[in-house]
């Protein structure tokens, strides 16, 4: 008997510089030196545990790339939302940009998942915006670090999950409610522990 292998597209955005192709590379364990991105960059992952293979575009994430980038938008699954934890711009520029133009190109239901990048670093960003894109977008939230390994692989094991229950997790979040609605409190958040954050900010996935 042949079992059927799921194929979803998975595409990654964000500014420039916040990592998103040493992520990739890091998971994939390619060797090569990085550089800048120049439009899209296609790799393809087999999940076995899960039965689902990952086609997977990088896209550019300066200006002058973001028109073309723009087409391949379409039909993607689930969005990977990259920024850097120590650059706020990159952050904001998640908010005020990334969400709604991919949500305008995209095609199909879609599931978003929000990486701040670099936790090795200095943190220097405003966790109420994450808190709030967690609770507007059903996003669950992953912290990440090139220079430390922390975390890479949940980015794409948590992509899987989430697809592969995607109707499951359609009806609960229609049903879910959360008495957790006070803003975060900059002074306890930021000191905890990166593992405990991302599983904090993520109730509503």
């Amino acid at each position: 008997m042949y079992t059927t292998i799921n194929k979803s597209k998975v595409i990654f955005l964000g500014d420039s510089n916040v990592g998103k192709t040493s992520l990739i590379h890091t998971y994939l364990k390619k060797n090569n030196t990085i550089s800048a991105t120049i439009g899209t960059e296609f790799f393809k992952k087999h999940m076995e545990k899960y039965n689902r293979t990952l086609q997977v575009w990088d896209c550019a994430g300066q200006e002058c790339y973001r028109a073309i980038c723009k087409l391949y938008y379409r039909d993607s699954d689930a969005c990977i939302l990259v920024f850097d934890l120590s650059e706020p711009k990159s952050l904001d520029s998640i908010k005020n940009y990334w969400i709604s133009t991919f949500k305008y190109h995209c095609s199909k239901s879609h599931k978003f998942i929000l990486v701040g990048n670099k936790s090795d670093k200095t943190i220097n960003i405003d966790y109420n915006i994450v808190w709030h894109l967690c609770k507007s977008y059903n996003m669950r939230y992953i912290e990440t670090s090139i220079i430390t390994k922390t975390n890479i692989d949940d980015i794409f094991n948590f992509t899987c999950e989430l697809l592969n229950n995607n109707n499951n997790n359609n009806n609960n979040n229609n049903n879910n409610t959360s008495s957790n609605t006070d803003l975060i409190n900059m002074n306890t958040i930021s000191d905890t522990i990166t593992s405990y954050r991302y599983s904090y900010f993520s109730n509503y996935c």
